[in-house]
């Protein structure tokens, strides 16, 4: 049975409806016409002629879903907008740096960096200028920090959209430190500190990477022996050494020896045929004659006592120990082999010496394993 007042239906015998609470009569049934009618109470009636059709009631589950819909779309849309707004906002903070950069303002553009990097940590253009930042500081092994720190955490498909663009800044980055030493070396040999120009080359190939050296390497071996060649030909004049003659004397060798001086000028002269000459330079040997000639007998005479015996100190102890007295020189032949200098003596006996030019000064370091008496390393001036 059906009741009267919903149109539903309800257990036969029922009194009162379950559904609408409505009293019911049970002894008339509800017909047809009515329970349809009680269903679609609330829709229009059929046009005449039309075949009526009852519209399909929405579940209240639908209305729910479109209000979802409806507050997804707007949450999109505001997203959207937010994400433009801070993009558009890193493009202008990235723009900023490239102007700080382009101005040498390292810190500022560094700053910009940071900011975009803080609020979206794959923002690849703010790594590239970063790298930028620290080619022009001469940061370069930074500025190859910078890029791995991206390309170590990047995925798959990153890698495959920016890793060319990271290896073009890393070979600009090898361009960049290669220029800046090579034309460091090159100044340095302008100014003749050959050894200043050394240290450049030494400095990049102890800052290069494998895969730097195995490309640009080469570049810095020719550099060096270019260097060595310059230096060679630089040592071609001639050269002055103050001399402690009090070296000459062996620690511990027995009597006392006063000298009127604190050092003995010696003159070193090497002329470009590979020839060197030793001497005492002749204004100061003419007034200081007869002192130099009689610290010279001494001299000798404490090294022949002395219990280590043999070559005291090399070519210079030569000169000082046996030919002061007439000032008749010591003359050798030398010859240059990289940043060593070879001084053979007319009995042939040859020893071998450290040397470097920086400016107007020659450093000479021994390489021998002799017990000298003189204060390695000699260091010289050149000659007016």
């Amino acid at each position: 049975m059906y009741c009267k007042k919903c149109g539903k239906e309800i257990p036969d015998g029922a009194g009162f409806c379950k559904f609408c609470g409505e009293r019911v009569k049970t002894d008339t049934p509800a017909p047809a016409e009515s329970r349809a009618f009680a269903q679609i109470s609330l829709a229009p009636l059929p046009a005449v002629g039309k075949k009526e059709t009852q519209p399909k009631k929405l579940p209240v589950s639908t209305s729910a879903l479109g209000l979802a819909l409806a507050a997804l779309v707007i949450v999109v849309i505001a997203a959207g907008l937010i994400f433009a707004g801070v993009g558009n906002k890193s493009k202008r903070e990235i723009r900023q740096a490239k102007k700080y950069l382009e101005e040498g303002n390292y810190e500022e553009a560094w700053g910009c960096c940071e900011r975009v990097l803080e609020k979206d940590r794959r923002y690849v253009e703010a790594y590239l200028v970063c790298a930028d930042i620290h080619i022009g500081r001469e940061a370069y092994n930074d500025a190859i920090e910078i890029l791995d720190e991206y390309l170590e955490t990047a995925n798959e498909k990153e890698l495959k959209k920016y890793k060319e663009n990271f290896d073009e800044k890393r070979e600009e980055i090898y361009h960049a430190r290669v220029e800046v030493y090579l034309t460091r070396a090159d100044e340095r040999m302008a100014m003749d500190a050959y050894s200043d120009a050394l240290a450049e080359v030494n400095k990049y190939m102890r800052a290069a990477g494998t895969e730097e050296i195995e490309e640009y390497g080469e570049m810095f071996d020719e550099k060096r022996e270019e260097i060595y060649r310059a230096q060679g030909e630089a040592l071609a004049g001639v050269w002055q050494l103050n001399y402690d003659i009090c070296n000459l004397i062996p620690k511990g060798s027995t009597g006392s020896y006063t000298i009127p001086m604190d050092t003995v000028p010696i003159l070193l002269e090497f002329d470009s045929a590979g020839g060197l000459y030793l001497s005492i330079e002749q204004d100061y040997f003419d007034g200081m004659r007869q002192i130099l000639s009689d610290f010279a007998t001494a001299a000798a005479a404490a090294v022949t006592r002395s219990s280590l015996g043999g070559k005291a100190a090399g070519w210079v102890t030569d000169l000082a120990t046996g030919l002061l007295a007439d000032n008749a020189g010591v003359s050798y032949s030398y010859d240059v082999a990289e940043d060593r200098l070879y001084c053979t003596n007319a009995e042939g006996e040859e020893e071998s010496y450290l040397f470097e030019i920086n400016g107007a000064a020659l450093t000479i370091q021994s390489c021998s394993e002799e017990k000298y008496y003189l204060d390695f390393p000699l260091e010289l001036k050149r000659a007016e």
